[in-house]
């Protein structure tokens, strides 16, 4: 999957400043929108994308300028865009690309790889890959 976790977050950070900056916490802010506190929560934190229709609901309840909606409304489309374009590889395969890392790392002088967290791709079983993406 696209590594669109720090934009996600980003984005959280930029909606919990609007909302700190009209002078709200995330309980009164979730009841003006008529929303569940943990929805506020989760947006801010990165754990969830809002929908444009959020965005602007949130823009609308902290007065946001409308280039700053229309920046965060961007930034939402361009997540969900990442997102439609990691389900389509998924949907019709990924040997297409895992084939061009191969080129790349075929074509490599050196590889130098650190994987604090999952074995290297170059080490990996069929069975621990296979694992592996099913995980994600």
């Amino acid at each position: 999957m696209p590594n669109v976790q720090p934009a996600r977050e980003a984005l959280g950070r930029r909606l919990r400043e609007l909302r700190t900056g009209a002078g709200l916490n995330g309980k009164e802010f979730a009841e003006r929108l008529g929303w569940i506190a943990t929805k506020v929560s989760k947006i801010e934190h990165g754990k969830q994308t809002p929908t444009e229709e959020d965005v602007r609901a949130w823009a609308d309840a902290t007065a946001a300028p409308a280039d700053q909606a229309e920046l965060l409304l961007a930034q939402v489309r361009h997540l969900n865009e990442e997102y439609a374009e990691w389900r389509r590889q998924l949907r019709i395969g990924l040997s297409a690309r895992q084939a061009k890392f191969g080129e790349v790392e075929a074509s490599s002088e050196l590889v130098r790889n650190f994987e604090p967290a999952v074995i290297p791709g170059l080490l990996q079983t069929p069975a621990y890959a296979r694992h592996i993406m099913a995980q994600s």
